[in-house]
């Protein structure tokens, strides 16, 4: 064991099914769904922008875009006409949410299906939870209070949240950027990795699974916290002050790993 410290605008629905009357959620939440779908096509690139709500984007063998639309209000079913919700059908195909006012009381939470091959861009979410499954592109991830999880993923990611979780596990490409402050990273390097990388996490902690055959050079700092090899024969190098080195394999690119107020985990996979 090895403890170190230191664009067409779509004026209307291409399928509508809303439904007859708001679900009571509980006695002060009210929500309203609907689903949209519209004309796309594999290898369309896609831009999602959540004002507040989750964003999860699957795929299926259409060609076209399934939106799932659930408002959810706290302040009564009027809420629901100060939500603006608007698709521009072209390229990239556009999806994006607003609030006419300030003190809305409401959420948005988009679920998409789009077809397999469609490139994911950019997605944002505010106060709301990114997931992306089986999706392609290299895409841009930012959420703000919630969590980011990818899985089965083709293309690089760049994934950032404030006060969340970034998880990356389940035959996934790579990543360029898995950036959190007030939360944990959770990723793993079963295959050497083809760029340069780098996870960085404040007042959290990072697990990474590393694979068997793996050739990469893990550059680590860690300030306030600790570096953990347990139940691995890792060999640590201890460079200086708070800094370390982990070459795997034949090395090959670089990964760096920084955490500040946490502690960084190696683990096998």
């Amino acid at each position: 064991m090895t403890k170190l410290r230191p664009g067409q605008l779509v004026t209307g629905l291409v399928f509508c099914i809303p439904l007859l009357a708001p679900v009571s959620c509980s006695l002060f939440r009210i929500s309203r769904e609907e689903v949209q779908r519209h004309p796309a096509e594999p290898g369309m690139g896609l831009l999602v922008d959540n004002a507040c709500g989750d964003v999860t984007i699957g795929t299926w063998d259409h060609k076209e875009i399934e939106v799932m639309v659930v408002r959810t209000s706290w302040g009564g079913a009027d809420e629901f006409d100060r939500i603006v919700l608007n698709i521009e059908s072209g390229e990239p195909f556009r999806i994006e949410t607003s609030f006419l006012e300030a003190d809305v009381r409401a959420s948005v939470d988009l679920h998409l299906r789009v077809p397999m091959g469609m490139s994911v861009e950019r997605v944002t979410s505010y106060n709301g939870d990114i997931v992306l499954a089986g999706t392609v592109g290299d895409a841009q991830l930012e959420s703000t209070n919630g969590d980011v999880t990818i899985t089965g993923h083709r293309g690089l990611i760049s994934a950032s949240t404030t006060n969340g979780n970034i998880t990356m596990i389940g035959d996934n490409e790579g990543f360029l950027v898995l950036d959190t402050t007030h939360g944990l990273v959770t990723t793993e390097l079963v295959e050497s990795p083809t760029v340069d990388g780098r996870i960085k996490v404040s007042n959290g902690g990072a697990l990474i699974y590393l694979g068997e055959n793996v050739n990469a050079d893990l550059r680590l700092r860690v300030s306030n916290g600790e570096l953990r090899t347990e139940g691995t024969d890792i060999d640590v190098r201890h460079l200086m002050g708070t800094r370390f080195e982990v070459v795997l394999g034949d090395s090959g690119a670089i990964v760096d790993i920084v955490a500040t107020n946490g502690d960084i985990q190696l683990a096998s996979r």
